[in-house]
């Protein structure tokens, strides 16, 4: 029943943890989005959870639920995004990398808690990380007239490329060691 690897993803515990995951989407995804386009951030987003459900199932007995998974994935592309971009983002870079390592380290303390599953936090961080830093945005700007516009310098196929390789290791990953359960 490999399906239950995507829809961990659409469940949640209350209210308040449905909240907080939407919260964190509306926050990540307007800084995202922008740069990568619908389709790449739709990816990203399913990606990220797929890898971290995966890392739960694989290290923790415990159920997994949540988007979590799946926004701990853009926070890490986030953190790449503003590392990777320093030429467009100057100092903002680095205003950009530090927050998202607090809000990891914050979530990551709160997820010591009981019923909070860090692997699936953790998995879906390096999902996200993985597949921004091989296939993620890389901007310039171009000039067109007198306006100065960015430009995503990184081909699709690089990105589509990165994705497959992560989710086909991923899946093959999660395949031959439930086999061996």
């Amino acid at each position: 029943q490999y399906w239950r690897l995507f829809t961990a993803m659409l469940l949640h515990g209350d209210i308040l943890h449905i909240g907080f995951n939407m919260y964190a989407l509306f926050i990540l995804g307007r800084g995202i989005e922008p740069f990568c386009g619908r389709t790449r951030f739709l990816l990203l987003y399913v990606t990220s959870g797929f890898v971290g459900t995966t890392a739960s199932y694989l290290l923790t007995a415990a159920p997994s639920l949540g988007a979590s998974t799946a926004t701990f994935g853009l926070l890490a592309s986030y953190g790449v995004l503003g590392y990777r971009n320093q030429k467009v983002f100057g100092k903002q870079s680095r205003h950009i990398v530090r927050n998202v390592i607090q809000v990891a380290l914050i979530n990551l303390a709160l997820g010591l808690s009981p019923g909070i599953d860090n692997w699936g936090h953790l998995g879906g961080a390096l999902g996200g990380f993985v597949l921004a830093w091989f296939g993620g945005p890389k901007l310039s700007f171009q000039a067109k007239g007198l306006e100065l516009h960015l430009k995503n310098d990184r081909k699709g196929i690089e990105f589509f490329t990165a994705w497959i390789l992560l989710f086909g290791i991923t899946a093959t990953l999660a395949m031959m060691l439930n086999g061996k359960s």
